[in-house]
């Protein structure tokens, strides 16, 4: 789950904004490159490894510098030449140098050289910045002590490693069974509305595995119509990653922006897209639609709009996590409730683990609490397209539903224990759920409301967390 929520966030964010970044590296050991620590410093610096540079023999083309009558050029050497091999090796030895001073200038306090006791370490760029190359370990060791002074400089050798000669053994092992490995019960995971639908299948053998499509990837893509009038909200680009940046979009804006402010968004909103819109004409479309957006009235019940929601009574992407312990109990309250067909059944035989989610939005509005989802789906190129029974059976078929009264249930939980009193039918204001293509400005353009009975809810929030038959372990299972 989090990998896929992850691919889906790294598809519509820009790589500035999902880069990790520590508040602070000073007190943390790094790990870089000698050629990534060039004009930095460090109180203390480790070089572990400092014996490289030693040329090699190599049959590949070789390449160097040539000097051309004053004019250095690059070259490269198919015939393998000896005095091209020994430029290289040169030219490859001077690199090497240079990486080892910056590497060994970089310390502000001290800084540790690992030389290593290799055959050709006399030959390597360290023992030559040094200026002992050519000499063996124990003259340098010497000089180093009569040279370099003993308040700056310390040697230490470290050479006292045992080691353990290979002995074949004289007869073959005898080869064994592993032992049975203890049974493990999967039933325990995170769930959610995805999740659900997707343990869900129909009954009869002439169906396909359901396949919810819910979420983010709410567009239909197969159900897209052409439109000649020109770019609109109902011709705006579709897809998964569209439906992310939209939520995005509503969710950076304050609702009473202004038109520079929301032009500002879009422009931003666009790029995350990758909408290439040179001449701005998808940009004025956002801006138009969400004026439309923030402008339609809920419903005749609640006819206030999102443009008389401010910033301190909304909560954005609410997350939301609780225990489930439920069984097929679930679905047969479900299924009288007219929440899924009759003809679905669960795959597995529990749901134990925890059921997580987002909210998008939930808005306090004159005492009252609001559950408001955004849904980006096409059901059409006409405002006649998002009508309430077009609304109502997109509902149906995405299983809406059940998101929402999953959500409906973790709502109800959250404002529990935050509101004095609380009660669900005082309080507790509705669902609206956004299908911001359809929405025009008009009372209820685009938007599907309910109210889901109390009772219902309560029912629900008790199967989802009565725990179901215990069945037996097997011997040996954990």
């Amino acid at each position: 789950k989090w990998f896929q929520q992850e691919k889906q966030a790294a598809e519509a964010v820009a790589v500035d904004e999902r880069q990790l970044r520590l508040e602070s590296d000073s007190n943390l050991v790094q790990i870089v490159t000698m050629h990534a620590a060039k004009g930095l410093e460090y109180d203390i610096v480790m070089i572990p490894f400092a014996g490289f540079g030693k040329p090699f023999a190599s049959t590949t083309p070789m390449f160097h510098i040539e000097d051309q009558g004053g004019n250095f050029a690059p070259a490269i050497d198919f015939a393998n030449q000896e005095t091209n091999k020994a430029q290289q090796q040169l030219e490859d030895f001077n690199e090497s140098m240079r990486l080892m001073y910056v590497a060994m200038t970089r310390a502000r306090y001290c800084c540790y050289v690992g030389v290593p006791l290799i055959r050709d370490i006399k030959s390597t760029p360290v023992r030559r910045l040094l200026g002992f190359a050519g000499k063996e370990v124990a003259e340098v060791e010497a000089e180093l002590l009569e040279k370099l002074p003993a308040e700056l400089f310390e040697i230490q050798t470290l050479i006292t490693h045992q080691t353990t000669q290979y002995q074949p053994a004289t007869t073959a092992p005898l080869l064994a069974a592993p032992p049975i490995m203890p049974a493990v019960h999967t039933h325990w995971r995170m769930h959610s509305y995805t999740g659900l639908t997707r343990l869900l299948k129909h009954d009869e053998p002439d169906h396909d595995s359901f396949q919810p499509r819910p979420g983010y990837g709410d567009d239909d893509m197969d159900t897209a119509q052409p439109d000649a009038t020109g770019p609109s909200r109902f011709n705006f680009p579709r897809g998964a990653r569209v439906g992310i940046v939209l939520h995005d979009f509503m969710e950076q804006l304050d609702f009473s922006a202004t038109e520079i402010i929301v032009s500002a968004q879009a422009e931003r909103s666009l790029a995350k897209m990758g909408l290439e819109d040179p001449d701005g004409v998808w940009q004025k479309v956002l801006v138009a639609w969400f004026q439309d957006i923030v402008a339609t009235p809920m419903s005749v019940s609640a006819p206030f709009s999102l443009k008389d929601i401010s910033r301190s009574r909304r909560l954005d992407e609410m997350e939301f996590h609780f225990p489930i312990d439920a069984s097929r109990r679930l679905i047969d309250r479900l299924q009288s409730a007219n929440v899924l067909s009759r003809n679905l059944s669960l795959q597995v035989e529990k749901l134990q683990g925890m059921m997580t989610g987002y909210v998008d939005l939930i808005v306090a509005h004159e005492d009252k609490y609001y559950l408001i989802d955004y849904k980006s789906n096409d059901l059409g190129p006409t405002q006649s397209a998002y009508g309430p029974d077009a609304l109502s059976g997109a509902i149906k078929s995405h299983h809406y539903d059940l998101q929402y009264l999953i959500y409906c249930v973790a709502l109800n939980r959250y404002l529990q224990q935050r509101i004095a009193h609380y009660d669900y039918e005082t309080h507790f204001g509705g669902v609206f759920y956004l299908f911001l293509r359809g929405m025009d400005g008009q009372p209820g353009a685009g938007v599907f409301a309910d109210q889901p009975d109390f009772e219902l809810i309560q029912q629900l929030d008790q199967l989802l967390t009565q725990p179901a038959p215990q069945l037996a372990s097997p011997a040996g299972s954990v």
